[in-house]
């Protein structure tokens, strides 16, 4: 009995770790004066939920540690469209500053693009699209794309690529949150014994 427990605890364990949060591609660029992203990840969670997590805008403190408030000023469900406003810690090694951004997020069913209003942020210019499709119960695939241009000066040789990165890990990381809160969400598996 003990053997047939400590077999069916290895096969759970592989088995939960074959679809974990897997990036199939990501690519941070600076182009055209925008600070550039694109991802390609498989998540190892319904899309349903997934979806549902993406849009619950208020909560995004708890999925990216760099964001310090956000909050739905307006929504219009029969439009499909919010208006966000967030603020984030953004660094740059030793400089940081908060940035403050609001953006008009059209809900699609399983899509958001967000653009900046740049009247009231600051931020240039700013637009990211997101994609949801369902692999099948369990996973789904997230398609990213962001270009942004802060209204900010930042340094151009070591800052610019500080913040390539940071946007690439932090894209990453809200990903791979968004992941574990899906999966919390999920009712306990039943035990073979």
């Amino acid at each position: 009995m003990i053997g047939y427990r400590c077999c069916a605890l290895v096969i759970s364990l592989i088995a939960s770790q074959a679809h974990a949060f897997e990036v199939q591609r990501a690519e941070a660029k600076f182009e055209a004066e925008e600070y550039r992203f694109e991802m390609t990840a498989v998540l190892d969670a319904p899309s349903a939920i997934v979806n549902s997590i993406l849009r619950d805008y208020e909560h995004y403190k708890s999925l990216d540690e760099r964001i310090l408030e956000a909050r739905v000023i307006e929504r219009n469900d029969a439009e499909h469209f919010a208006m966000l406003a967030t603020t984030l810690r953004a660094c740059f090694g030793p400089i940081c500053r908060n940035v403050k951004r609001i953006e008009r997020v059209e809900e699609a069913p399983m899509s958001l693009v967000a653009k900046t209003d740049p009247t009231r942020s600051d931020m240039e210019f700013g637009e990211t699209h997101m994609q949801l499709t369902a692999i099948d119960d369990s996973r789904t695939r997230v398609t990213y794309r962001t270009r942004l241009k802060p209204d900010f000066w930042i340094p151009a040789l070591v800052a610019r690529r500080m913040m390539l990165n940071t946007l690439e890990d932090a894209t990453i990381d809200l990903f791979r949150n968004v992941e574990r809160r899906a999966q919390d969400a999920l009712p306990a598996p039943s035990k073979p014994w």
